[in-house]
């Protein structure tokens, strides 16, 4: 292997360390490289962008979070006070039409309830969204703006102070069950979250945000996260066990 090659291993329990090297623009193998919208790293420690390493180029602008180094590696700490990753809207950002949508994230929360991200906002676009509800719970439900009607599935209550590695797949189906959420490897959903007739997302203009809230789930997110990525597919089982379990190597490019 070659010395500037770093895994994302898992260091014990549900705890996650990430190891690219920093500052360095990566790639995934190929295998997951494939359909890839957008790979937030978190890994330079400094300044007030996000460097997306897809080939999409979507990068964040850090609005009040922090940087925060845990065992040696860099992750954004977030207050739940007006701290926030904007990423502009982008067509590659959006799942129209019943188009499949992966995401991949790890994350530790300080708060019973807190946006991760959402491309949502109070009135309207809305598209999708993801955080953690006032019990504890996850959540993640995508939005037809055109009939307000929404798709999703909750979790279990998680802990506070614990890192997830957290795999959310969108089958573009029309039904809550269209909505699989996977912990460290494990589907967890138990409980649907509905309303009105879906038909499908729409192609609509918010941006994505990271961390602040504007509708949808209350409250304002107050944890940590260490890196975040989506795609364009409908991962297996298989595919979020090999990405928990092997797990997946990124190259330099």
């Amino acid at each position: 292997m070659n010395r500037n090659t770093r895994r994302l291993r898992r260091m014990g329990g549900s705890a996650w360390d990430v190891k690219p090297p920093a500052g360095t623009p990566l790639d995934f193998n190929s295998r997951f490289a494939q359909n890839i919208r957008l790979s937030l790293l978190f890994n330079t420690g400094q300044g007030a962008t996000v460097y997306d390493n897809s080939p999409y180029q979507n990068n964040g602008t850090i609005a009040n979070a922090s940087w925060l180094q845990v065992n040696g590696e860099w992750m954004l700490d977030f207050d739940g006070t007006g701290d926030k990753v904007t990423i502009a809207d982008a067509d590659s950002l959006t799942f129209e039409d019943n188009s499949p949508m992966t995401i991949m994230f790890c994350f530790a929360k300080d708060a019973d309830t807190g946006v991760i991200a959402r491309k949502y906002s109070v009135a309207n676009n809305l598209e999708y969204n993801l955080g953690v509800d006032g019990s504890d719970k996850f959540v993640c439900w995508v939005y037809d703006d055109d009939n307000n009607a929404y798709r999703g599935r909750y979790t279990p209550a998680l802990t506070d102070a614990v890192y997830y590695h957290v795999v959310v797949v969108y089958d573009g189906g029309t039904v809550a069950g269209s909505v699989k959420i996977y912990v460290d490897g494990v589907q967890v959903d138990d409980t649907d979250l509905t309303g009105n007739a879906f038909t499908k997302m729409r192609n609509l203009t918010s941006p994505l945000i990271l961390g602040e809230n504007n509708g949808g789930i209350n409250g304002e997110f107050d944890g940590r996260i260490s890196y975040f990525h989506m795609w364009a597919s409908e991962f297996s089982l298989g595919d979020v066990q090999e990405l928990y379990a092997t797990p997946y190597i990124m190259y330099k490019r």
